[in-house]
């Protein structure tokens, strides 16, 4: 079937009537829809899949067209008796038009075509594939996908002050982002935004001269220092956006490490739709939940990197029997309009302590005797050490290696008077730790 390689148009809403596209020529029979494909794009790769997959869609109904089958949408039905009735049925399935304006942005961005200043500007909005520069790209993707004229000016003009949109702080691809210097009216550049990619916000946008149109994303300085906000299309209905998209949140597990007794993790979490907000993780041992730790941590890297306000670092010591855990933490948004993301999990051993007894200590002249046994659990067969400290003092204390049967009788010089003498036995593996055998207090003669 001829000219099926380029389906860009919408169908009229409502009109089973193709719009006549000078790049193809299809059957009369044939009508080009597109059915609704979204999903959160996690790279670019993924997002010109989604351009791809939106824009193939259309083949897909075709097919079905000539293979005399019918689609509604979220219900199949029964096979037409002919042809024409199921080019009628399918002709009713339409592409929400922000949905398929984002496509059609992210498609743009795959063709080389270059920023042109004061392009996009003419008495009406530009054919797809047109040389233009920021605002006149948005011009020409509203254009394209709900066949009006949002008007001929400045992204400030034609977006902030025309009234044809509303500042939303619950962004949906398809929306417009606006930007100016730090982030203040007025604004000097526009993009059409396409969703998150790796937990960070995107637009497909013509930035500057010498450039494609290209997909700007969060480590560019619009994103990081100049972002004003996102303002909607009054226009546009419920209806004209894919199923809800919600903001992906970003963040990292950055460690996990045994302590006596549990262990600690740390790491950081950002709500992209509230960054000056706290948020939570939740800490999941051997897949049970265990905590929900608050990031009340100054992170000044994080807010750098993310263009966040306040607090958004975690750090949290967690009480859990010993032996080896898996822990897994997931970050929580701080509102309802982004979605939680696992952050990772990470393999954690919580040490046992060493054992042994302080058994006596004895005092004679000059000298003082200390008798006791350690050992270490976690490598029974292993003679460990001990370290024995006389009155606290950093000049007295030794480390004494055990020995045999993990016994010890250490004769210790010392100088007339009472003393307190303090036994500690210290591992020889990384799954034990140090622990106080006990302290006493001898008497030493002269």
């Amino acid at each position: 079937m001829p000219g099926l390689a380029r389906l860009h148009r919408p169908v009229t809403e409502g009109s089973a009537a193709s719009i006549a596209d000078p790049h193809e020529s299809l059957p009369t029979d044939v009508q080009r829809t597109e059915a609704p494909v979204y999903r959160r794009a996690t790279s670019i790769g993924d997002a010109l899949k989604l351009s791809t997959a939106l824009r193939r869609a259309a083949l897909v109904t075709v097919a079905l067209a000539t293979l005399g089958l019918g689609l509604t949408q979220g219900a199949a039905i029964a096979a037409p008796a002919n042809r024409s009735a199921a080019v009628t049925t399918i002709a009713a399935y339409q592409t929400p038009r922000l949905t398929k304006m984002v496509a059609e942005a992210i498609h743009q961005t795959t063709l080389g075509v270059m920023y042109a200043a004061g392009g996009g500007h003419g008495s009406s909005p530009a054919p797809l594939g047109s040389n233009v520069d920021c605002s006149g790209f948005v011009r020409e993707m509203y254009g394209y996908a709900f066949n009006t004229d949002i008007g001929n000016g400045s992204g400030d003009s034609m977006i902030r002050l025309s009234g044809e949109f509303t500042r939303t702080s619950y962004p949906v691809p398809g929306d417009v982002a606006l930007f100016g210097n730090s982030g203040n009216a007025p604004a000097y550049h526009a993009g059409i935004y396409i969703g998150m990619i790796n937990g960070h916000p995107a637009a497909a946008a013509a930035s500057q001269t010498g450039t494609p149109i290209k997909i700007q994303q969060w480590y560019d300085r619009y994103w990081s220092s100049d972002l004003m906000g996102y303002w909607h299309y009054n226009g546009a209905t419920a209806a004209d956006s894919g199923p809800a998209v919600q903001a992906k949140m970003s963040g990292s597990f950055d460690s996990a490490s045994g302590t006596p007794g549990g262990f600690r993790v740390s790491g950081w979490a950002v709500d992209p739709q509230l960054k000056a907000s706290t948020t939570t993780v939740a800490v999941t041992v051997d897949n049970k939940l265990v905590a929900n730790v608050t990031t009340n941590t100054a992170r000044a890297d994080v807010n750098r990197v993310t263009g966040a306000t306040g607090n958004h670092g975690f750090t949290a010591g967690i009480v859990t029997p010993v032996g080896w855990h898996t822990v897994c933490v997931t970050a929580q948004p701080a509102g309802t309009s982004s979605a939680e993301v696992n952050l990772g999990c990470k393999i954690v051993s919580v040490p046992r302590p060493t054992t042994g007894s302080f058994d006596s200590a004895t005092g004679g002249k000059l000298a003082l005797r200390a008798t006791g046994w350690a050992m270490d659990p976690s490598a029974s067969s292993v003679s460990n050490t001990v370290r024995i400290t006389v009155d606290g003092r950093p000049d007295v204390n030794r480390v004494l290696s055990i020995t045999g049967n993990h016994g010890f009788a250490v004769p210790i010089a010392a100088t007339a008077g009472r003393h307190s003498i303090c036994v500690i036995s210290t591992p020889t593996s990384a799954a034990s730790y140090q622990r106080r055998l006990g302290c006493k207090t001898v008497t030493v003669t002269a």
